[in-house]
């Protein structure tokens, strides 16, 4: 019997998060990590960490499927199917034990159509206790030993938590070292192995980005031969649970012989507000990438089954995806030239047979408003051009151009006139060639860099000095509605008189508006999130300047953009 187990806590690892793994009604409560039932109360699992997707039943060796209880008192166990059109009842069982015990309730056969099998526990008198369960399989599993590999840089304090995660979880069930192996690539070489615990395999490394610290965990893995059979990528700044990872080597031992290859990534939940999900994999549209199931409650039933219905995905974001090896013996290594950004994009397009993702494995992230860095639109637009060269899905030349148009012009309406130099050299640099491309020091042009950004600081200084009110003028501006013609005819502002101008206005740091710019002398970029901002001001002379590059980038383009896409057709590192 392979137990698929679900686990409660009533300590979420995330604060208000509990209605992701269970639903109380009447008197229930959550008390260490069980959940007391007074006589009439009762608990629902139909929840995004204790359903059983059908996806099991799609892509898992499932015979003779059982659900377990484990509890102490009476209770009605029920056992349910949710789907978009129905909520059946497959099994029902009276349950009554006065010590602790474990119960199997037998399942039928059911269709793997979209939707989530789940409990409903009602107790039938005071002290019931229902201690936790899960789902069990008559079929034979395979050898599954996951090598799990963290890229961090000068970040000690996540890393160092999320491994005692894993210490503790390895004290409560010793076996799960013989199913993993943690691997810790140190970009900044400031941990110490003493700091680490002695399952942990610590790597100092360079300051290769993530594309090159992953890799150098997947070259460790690989090194130690037939001992392992798949790695995971997991971001070091996540919250998570060492059980979902466990689940996830569940799911590998029992996937069918067809889907052996496939891939299982991890949903990204909001560690702002943690029943709400960013990303459930991802689409790569020929220029851009796009998420499925962004802003996606996964607290309700509709939002399980929306994560039900298939859906494509090309890539899943390093913060959680796991790969088996035999992929990468067969396609090669990741791109490490990319150094960050779309490196899982052109990964999972170039080496992943298919992706899994199913309600129940994810990781909580911080929310990405935070982490604003003017230095990403060189590396985005840089390594987007790539993944085109590599995968165009029908966007090409003229495509990559607009985006180039597009990005200048929006960088001239939003006054940030040092986005214009990233978007040139990340073009000029792709225009050069992977070899070229390769040769960079990426750590190096990163502190250059940052000396050519404004600086960020207290919003209350600029609150101070302009004398308004920072979040009411944020919303002022968020409520602004725009003006196209207006705001095309003279080119946001642009042909306008200085005398009609706004003195200065608060627009948001992360996702400005065209219309926050519309009339204005000087904007405050401001993140409510972090609380810091950076003044950015017109300078008409900068539309020559914007033209300019727009001009010098077309000729460049039309005269190498072919020689240079067919070098990075080439790239494809093989692990030696």
């Amino acid at each position: 019997m392979y137990l698929l187990k679900f686990k409660l806590f009533s300590r979420p690892p995330v604060s208000g998060a509990e209605r992701l793994f269970y639903k109380l009604a009447g008197l229930a409560e959550s008390v260490n990590d069980s959940i007391v039932l007074p006589r009439g109360s009762s608990v629902l699992l139909d929840t995004f960490f204790n359903c059983l997707s059908a996806k099991y039943l799609k892509f898992a060796r499932c015979d003779n499927l059982r659900a377990e209880v484990v509890f102490s008192g009476s209770l009605c166990a029920q056992v349910r199917f949710r789907s978009a059109t129905e909520d059946k009842l497959l099994a029902s069982e009276e349950l009554s034990s006065a010590e602790r015990r474990t119960a199997y309730i037998d399942i039928p056969d059911i269709e793997p159509e979209e939707g989530f099998v789940y409990l409903r526990l009602r107790s039938s008198e005071d002290s019931t206790v229902f201690y936790g369960g899960g789902y069990c399989t008559d079929s034979v599993p395979r050898r599954v030993k996951l090598g799990i590999i963290v890229c961090t840089y000068r970040r000690e304090e996540f890393v160092i938590r999320n491994m005692r995660c894993f210490a503790d979880y390895i004290a409560e069930d010793p076996s799960f070292a013989d199913r993993a192996g943690v691997f810790v690539v140190d970009n900044g070489s400031t941990l110490t192995p003493e700091e680490l615990p002695d399952f942990v395999k610590l790597i100092p490394n360079d300051n290769t980005g993530g594309a090159g610290g992953f890799t150098r965990g997947l070259k460790e893995v690989l090194a130690a031969g037939e001992e392992y059979t798949h790695f995971l990528f997991m971001d070091d700044d996540v919250v998570f649970m060492p059980q979902v990872v466990d689940r996830t080597i569940g799911l590998l031992a029992l996937l069918k012989e067809e889907y052996s290859a496939f891939c299982i990534g991890g949903a990204m939940l909001n560690l702002t507000c943690p029943m709400i999900q960013h990303e459930f994999g991802g689409k790569w549209l020929g220029n851009m990438l796009k998420g499925n199931r962004k802003d996606v409650d996964v607290s309700t039933v509709n939002g399980l089954l929306m994560n039900e219905t298939d859906l494509r995905s090309d890539y899943n974001a390093w913060w959680y995806m796991c790969m088996p090896l035999s992929s990468v013996r067969k396609y090669g290594l990741p791109l490490e030239m990319l150094f960050i950004k779309c490196d899982d994009v052109e990964y999972g397009l170039r080496a992943a047979e298919g992706f899994i993702s199913v309600n129940g494995i994810a990781v909580w992230h911080e929310n990405f408003d935070w982490k604003f860095n003017p230095a990403m639109e060189y590396f985005v637009k840089r390594n987007e051009l790539i993944v085109n060269s590599r995968f165009p899905r029908g966007k090409g030349f003229f495509s990559n151009w607009a985006k180039m148009v597009v990005a200048v012009s929006k960088a001239l309406v939003e006054f940030r006139y040092f986005h214009i130099e990233m978007i040139e050299r990340a073009y000029m640099d792709f225009l050069k060639g992977a070899d070229y491309v390769k040769s960079i020091d990426h750590a190096a042009f990163l502190e250059e860099v940052k000396l050519r950004f404004p600086k960020r600081e207290p919003i209350e200084k600029f609150a101070a000095e302009y004398g308004f009110s920072a979040d009411a003028e944020l919303a002022k501006s968020n409520a602004e509605t725009t003006r196209k013609f207006v705001e095309v005819v003279t080119l946001n502002g642009y042909f306008l008189p200085r005398s009609m101008y706004r003195k200065v206005v608060v627009t948001d740091m992360v996702y400005p508006k065209p219309v926050n710019f519309y009339r204005t002398a000087r904007a405050v970029n401001y993140n409510p999130y972090t609380g810091k901002a950076f003044v950015t001001e017109i300078d008409k002379s900068k539309l020559f300047y914007g033209l300019g590059k727009i001009i010098k980038i077309t000729f460049a383009m039309l005269l190498k953009y072919r020689k240079a896409r067919r070098t990075y057709l080439k790239e494809n590192p093989e692990y030696k």
